[in-house]
């Protein structure tokens, strides 16, 4: 369990608001390492400076540390003398014999080659060398404590596909629950804002761009939503949503795709997610698609193989490892592995073919089914599948 811990407080001087380095201290010895050695001592837990209006402050304390502390509040020193020293506006200059004041810039200049005699006047610049100084009052730390640190239990952040693209890899990333992707209109100027709108732009979350687009009103597809789920919802007869032929995924050594939905019925091989070509073509790419049953199956890669997952109203699936020599042509459903193949070729280039949803992108195959998101991440393959399958079961009544 990660924690942080911190402590507050504020720092005032003869009842007014002070500006201070304040710092934190164990009070019970802990060890560490100084210089190379491991000591059992009290030690420095953060620090921080106190508004110089309010005197506030907060200090952060190591390693969320949550044992009772002392809070010491520090004056500045300044340097000790030193001939002909350069100084600035605010630099604090301390005597060599300490006579409880210090002595502060008024206006810049140069100390005396030898110590001067320090004038105690609080009120009155004094000429230095070439520099104005003037004396301060110097507070000896003030000490708080022992005090019990605020800590606060950290929450580990929730996985979502935007950790896949952080560096931009390519990819693509659909979520019918956002809203704020989904347009009525093929310019994206009108939102779907309502249960029974149809959807004409569906934005990629991914930032490749690739959106999912239907011009032709009678083939879009309907957003769905039973007030905490959301989907679309094709008719398995003539609705369909088409991206750009998102060609990166032709250059894949290895792909990650996940596919929430209900399938619900349609033709047999209704693409429920496919970029897929087939025939002479030798089945390149891939088509996630609907079987006997209203299984789910995946096809193509190189070959005419098909990994099956039995019969489930709802299903989340992922296949991964496809196209690299060795690994498997896998489809799971529900977290679990449903069925595998291995491809008889490599061959992910599906050319011009576009990435679609609701039918085989080579085909008029159409599938009815509730579409709850999709992710697809380019080289990338068993270390995310498990995250990708977490996080599409939230959004169906698997999870």
């Amino acid at each position: 369990m990660e924690q942080a811990s911190k402590v507050s407080g504020i720092v005032n001087v003869e009842g007014a608001p002070a500006q201070r380095t304040v710092r934190a201290f164990g009070y019970s010895a802990t060890s560490h390492t100084i210089e190379g050695e491991i000591v059992n001592l009290s030690k420095s837990l953060g620090h921080a400076t106190s508004d110089p209006s309010t005197g506030e402050y907060t200090i952060d304390l190591s390693a969320g540390y949550e044992q009772e502390i002392f809070v010491v509040a520090f004056d500045d020193y300044g340097e000790p003398f030193y001939s002909e020293a350069t100084l600035a506006a605010g630099e604090r200059i301390h005597p060599t014999t300490p006579n409880g004041h210090v002595w502060e810039t008024t206006g810049a200049g140069a100390l005396p080659v030898d110590e001067p005699t320090w004038v105690v006047d609080t009120e009155t610049s004094q000429l230095y060398g070439t520099a104005s100084m003037i004396a301060r009052p110097f507070y000896r730390p003030m000490v708080h404590g022992p005090v019990a640190p605020e800590v606060t239990v950290l929450v580990e952040p929730t996985w979502t596909p935007a950790n896949l693209f952080i560096n931009s890899e390519p990819g693509a990333w659909y979520d019918p629950s956002d809203l704020a992707t989904l347009f009525k209109d093929t310019g994206a100027a009108d939102p779907v804002t309502a249960d029974g709108d149809s959807v004409a732009v569906m934005q990629d979350k991914s930032g490749l761009n690739d959106h999912m687009i239907q011009g032709d009103p009678a083939k879009r597809p309907v957003y769905r939503t039973d007030g905490t789920k959301h989907w679309l919802e094709f008719n398995g007869t003539s609705q369909v949503m088409a991206s750009s032929n998102a060609p990166w995924i032709n250059t894949a050594t290895e792909l990650a795709v996940g596919v929430a939905v209900s399938v619900e019925g349609g033709d047999d091989y209704g693409g429920i997610l496919s970029k897929g070509t087939e025939g002479n073509d030798s089945y390149k790419g891939f088509n996630i698609r609907r079987t006997v049953g209203n299984a789910v199956q995946l096809h193509g890669l190189g070959s005419n193989q098909n990994a099956t997952s039995s019969e489930a109203f709802y299903t989340v699936v992922v296949y991964s490892g496809i196209w690299v020599s060795g690994q498997t042509l896998a489809i799971y459903k529900n977290e679990a592995l449903a069925d595998s193949k291995a491809p008889a070729a490599n061959n992910p280039d599906s050319g011009s073919k576009a990435l679609t949803i609701g039918k085989l992108s080579y085909a008029a195959f159409y599938v009815a089914m509730k579409f709850y998101g999709a992710v697809i991440i380019k080289d990338s393959v068993e270390a995310n599948r498990a995250d990708i399958d977490q996080y599409l079961a939230t959004k169906t009544i698997v999870a």
